[in-house]
């Protein structure tokens, strides 16, 4: 039965089988959930696969069905093939997909130690003193970290990003799990552009209205409320949006030593949009709107680019 499955997914694919024994894994680039990313070799070309273990073909099918409706996107990783091996009882199934060239994901980037200073509270001041009002206090440490990116590439990166996401739901898919370990930062023709990476949770979506899904998708703090309880929209995906955007701003948001509840969680979030208040009060506005709890009251990303192209950002250097 699971030898005619598999007849079956090569026949009804929409991309194209691969030959498993052309196919050289080499080191792990990624992994969560039950998948790893390995940078691999077909033929000389090198290529990012993706294997997962035993799965639903039905769902495999749907993935990569979702992968080629996106493969003419500039901002979403493309998908060539897919592939499949025995191993000892089980089947073993691979997604061959662009190898793109970086350092890791955004927020591998986010965690780079150049991008962070320490300081420490020496009679009621911090020493050295933070060169923005970006700080994330880490307890194991007891250390203050400032995060010192130019708010230029913050911007560059969030306006890609914004770019990103707003191609991906013009193409009728929403993405139900946006967070910086899905977006790449990729230099493209001497342009860094953001790429949308990881589609196992992304869905077609023809009407823009709230659906039942059989699994809570998204990553807990930057998945929203209508995702906690089984539901999706392409609003859902706006509520990621505004937390990757508090992230990216910040360099980090979570705190470790607060329980991973829904409600603790949006109040991370919510404290981390205070020093983008002062500085960008547009900003943190847009972002406020992008994580209401209330999906209706979110805006659609067509409206996020219009409102982020209007912001100045030309006053403050923090």
């Amino acid at each position: 039965m699971v030898d005619l499955d598999l007849d079956q997914l090569k026949l009804n694919s929409p991309l194209p089988f691969i030959d498993p024994l052309s196919i050289t894994l080499d080191k792990v680039i990624g992994e969560g959930g039950n998948a790893k990313v390995y940078k691999s070799k077909i033929k000389e070309k090198e290529y990012a696969v993706k294997v997962l273990g035993n799965m639903n073909i039905k769902d495999l099918i749907y993935e990569l069905k979702i992968a080629k409706q996106l493969n003419k996107s500039k901002q979403i990783i493309k998908t060539f093939g897919f592939s499949f091996k025995k191993q000892n009882d089980n089947t073993i199934f691979m997604i061959i997909m662009e190898l793109l060239t970086c350092k890791g994901d955004l927020y591998d980037l986010l965690q780079e130690s150049s991008l962070w200073n320490s300081s420490r509270y020496y009679n009621g001041s911090l020493i050295p003193k933070p060169n923005t009002d970006y700080v994330f206090y880490n307890s194991d440490e007891s250390l203050y970290w400032c995060f010192d990116y130019p708010v230029d590439k913050k911007l560059e990166i969030i306006r890609s990003f914004t770019d990103a996401l707003l191609e991906l739901h013009s193409n009728g898919i929403v993405h139900g799990d946006i967070k910086t370990n899905n977006l790449i930062l990729y230099n493209e023709n001497n342009r860094n552009i953001v790429k949308i990476i990881d589609l196992g949770m992304a869905t077609f979506q023809k009407e823009k209205k709230l659906i039942d899904i059989e699994y809570r998708c998204g990553t807990k703090g930057y998945r929203s409320k209508e995702q906690e309880y089984y539901k999706l929209h392409y609003k859902s995906d706006v509520y990621s949006w505004g937390v990757s955007v508090v992230e990216i701003w910040n360099g980090d948001i979570w705190d470790i030593d607060n329980p991973e509840t829904y409600s603790s969680l949006r109040q991370n979030v919510l404290k981390k949009i205070k020093p983008i208040q002062k500085n960008h009060p547009e900003l943190a506005k847009l972002i406020k709107d992008s994580i209401n709890p209330n999906y209706e009251k979110r805006p659609y990303m067509e409206t996020i680019k219009k409102r982020l192209d209007q912001i100045n950002f030309n006053n403050d250097h923090k």
